[in-house]
């Protein structure tokens, strides 16, 4: 089982079906293919690993700009 306390945080950002979130995880170790391999997959299998901040940053933008579009449906 993947680390309890991720778990429980990332329980805390989504609650229900229609809640969404984005989650940055600051640890080289959520990299390894057997630490994601340990994930539920629901989390597993939207897991990227940037190449920089400045990728982040991009993803991000397209995450939320995504979301409102959804949002305003």
């Amino acid at each position: 089982m993947a680390d309890y306390k991720l778990l429980m945080y990332i329980g805390r950002a989504i609650r229900h079906k229609d809640d969404w979130a984005s989650l940055i995880l600051l640890d080289r170790r959520y990299a390894s293919s057997a630490i994601q391999r340990k994930l539920p997959k629901w989390i597993g299998n939207k897991l990227f690993v940037p190449n920089g901040f400045g990728q982040v940053m991009k993803l991000l933008g397209q995450f939320y700009r995504e979301r409102r579009k959804v949002d305003s449906i």
